[in-house]
């Protein structure tokens, strides 16, 4: 996953009980990851690698927000996971399409 100003990229769709390792960077400033309530909370910084280890038990929509200020658009960094059981994945892209083509644009 990747920060930026003012965005987290991309939408992360995952599979329930399944374990996943991230990898987080930042493009351009010192940018805060929390994904609650996972209590995962790490500073990104340019030009290192953050990684660690998730493996969800919970299905649904999860926001990755920040807490590092980043300047005017901060407020409108919110990153999304979305956490489908087993044996549903691609639903989340399949809403994000859905979404996209009616105007409402997921953030």
């Amino acid at each position: 996953m990747v920060s930026r100003l003012w965005d987290f990229w991309p939408i992360i769709e995952l599979e329930q009980g399944q374990s996943y390792r991230f990898h987080l960077t930042s493009m351009d400033w010192q940018h805060g990851f929390s994904l609650q309530p996972a209590n995962i909370n790490i500073q990104i910084v340019p030009k290192y690698e953050h990684v660690f280890t998730l493996k969800p038990n919970t299905s649904g929509e999860f926001s990755v927000n920040r807490n590092e200020y980043c300047g005017i658009g901060h407020h409108l960094m919110i990153g999304k996971i979305h956490v489908v059981e087993e044996g549903e994945k691609g639903t989340a892209a399949k809403v994000v399409e859905e979404q996209e083509k009616s105007g409402v644009a997921m953030r």
